[in-house]
């Protein structure tokens, strides 16, 4: 039996007014709220899809393609047992061939007569090992080196750095009696103090607890015998992030807390070998 009156009749007109209204209504919202409107007041440089997906509170297709930045990484070096016995079983005799591209920088028997190349007369292998690896692969930045590392092979960088470090002069020993004595912690002299006790208060590190008698943490460049004016350059570019190969960015959080008169005394003093 049909129903004819009433509100719940069967042929009642209101019933299909209201669904249709409430239909148009909807549809209506959803064209003007998530299509409409973010297309008239998108960004010109954000893609129509990228809006309407937004709007409805989804990720943007866009994003779904771009590739997530690599991880940044202060070198490529990872030490190992293998590494560090293979970064010092160079022979320096192969390496006395591959230095000879080095000689016009860095002096014939290491050398350097420009205070802003650095001398690798004597120094550590595993510290030039990593230098050169890290200038291949343009965590250190600097044009020649970075010509020079990247065609050399891992067996060339070991030997060279072998070479380099038996270069070492008498005179470019540091003297250990300061250190010894523990007169260093107990100087008055506040760059001796730094380089021994560092300072707590501003946390900086001492620089012997790395660099030591002429170079005591893995990788850690004897800084005896180096010029002055190439550690400013180092430390200044630590300090301004230039230089960005320091694992842990134990160099980039002390140097950045160094005034330029710090650095200036600190260099200096390193340089003269009498740590």
């Amino acid at each position: 039996m049909v129903r004819n009156r009433g509100p719940f009749a069967t042929r009642n007109p209101w019933r299909r007014i209201a669904w249709s209204t409430v239909s148009g209504l909807t549809v209506g919202s959803v064209l003007v709220g998530f299509i409409l409107l973010p297309i008239v007041n998108r960004s010109a440089a954000v893609p129509i899809w990228d809006a309407i997906c937004t709007a409805l509170g989804l990720r943007p297709f866009s994003s779904l393609a771009k590739r997530q930045p690599p991880a940044q990484y202060a070198s490529t070096v990872q030490w190992s047992f293998g590494e560090v016995g293979a970064a010092n079983g160079g022979d320096p005799k192969k390496g006395a061939f591959v230095a000879l591209n080095c000689a016009a920088c860095h002096g014939d028997r290491g050398v350097s007569l420009a205070n802003w190349i650095p001398s690798l007369a004597g120094m550590r292998r595993d510290a030039l090992v990593k230098q050169l690896i890290d200038y291949g692969s343009g965590h250190r930045t600097w044009p020649v080196m970075n010509a020079i590392a990247s065609v050399l092979s891992a067996d060339q960088i070991r030997d060279v750095a072998a070479y380099f470090n038996s270069l070492r002069q008498p005179d470019e020993v540091a003297d250990p009696g300061l250190l010894a004595g523990g007169r260093g912690l107990r100087s008055d002299d506040p760059t001796i103090h730094l380089v021994y006790a560092g300072d707590p208060a501003r946390g900086i590190a001492p620089c012997a607890s790395c660099h030591g008698l002429n170079g005591q943490k893995l990788a850690a460049p004897v800084l005896a015998g180096q010029h002055p004016k190439y550690m400013e350059r180092q430390l200044s570019a630590f300090r301004g992030g230039d230089r960005r190969n320091d694992e842990g960015e134990q160099m980039r959080v002390i140097a950045a807390k160094l005034t330029d008169a710090e650095i200036s005394r600190l260099t200096t003093f390193l340089s003269s070998g009498k740590q």
